[in-house]
């Protein structure tokens, strides 16, 4: 039988900072929602409230992020995750990932100058340690002080996206590391970790 979560359960998980991905998707934030907390270093929301898409091209000036190849905050390694798959640069994938400092960043020729892909922050969350999973629901490895951070990505070389692409969501979990945040996971990873209401069963299972 499938244990369903009390209601203790999940006032506990709401407690987290945890942004609603369905404010996001409807175009607008829930009264006292943290999404509308800045980014330190974009300067702007964490969450795209407003529902629509940016852009990252083949270079940082062709992109709306402000941070790609920055550590400096979750958003900015997101970001970055979004950049490696639009561009395919494995460097700045090793940035990402917490394998490269990113002071030994280089510039980057694309072998498709034309590819851009859009993207919008759907929701975000941080994990405290008791919303950590139990070890044997862990199998992401969550630990508290972590951050999920949920995207919707669509390919807009040749047309402007209003709707994600099938099956192209990408769950980024963003750690503290030694050169500063770092994926843990992120490509590849469409499982919506910033979700509070899954229960273990459905939820922490590859």
């Amino acid at each position: 039988m499938m244990k369903i979560p009390s209601s203790a359960t999940f006032l506990a998980s709401a407690a987290v900072v945890l942004l609603c991905a369905g404010a996001a998707r409807a175009g607008g934030a829930a009264p006292g929602d943290a999404s509308a907390a800045p980014d330190k270093i974009s300067g702007r929301p964490m969450v795209d409230v407003n529902g629509r898409f940016r852009i990252i091209g083949q270079t940082d000036a062709q992109s709306e992020s402000t941070c790609i190849g920055r550590v400096d905050t979750p958003l900015c390694v997101a970001e970055t995750i979004v950049a490696v798959e639009a561009r395919h640069d494995w460097k700045l994938q090793d940035i990402a990932y917490g394998k490269a400092d990113p002071k030994t960043r280089k510039p980057f020729t694309a072998s498709d100058t034309m590819m851009k892909i859009a993207y919008r922050i759907v929701s975000v969350r941080r994990f405290a340690p008791y919303d950590v999973p139990a070890e044997r629901f862990n199998v992401f490895g969550i630990k508290a002080g972590d951050v999920a951070i949920y995207i919707e990505t669509c390919n807009a070389t040749y047309k402007r996206c209003t709707q994600p692409s099938l099956n192209s969501n990408i769950s980024v979990l963003a750690r503290k590391g030694k050169y500063g945040w770092y994926a843990v996971s992120g490509l590849g990873r469409p499982q919506d970790l910033t979700n509070p209401l899954y229960n273990s069963s459905q939820y922490w299972h590859k």
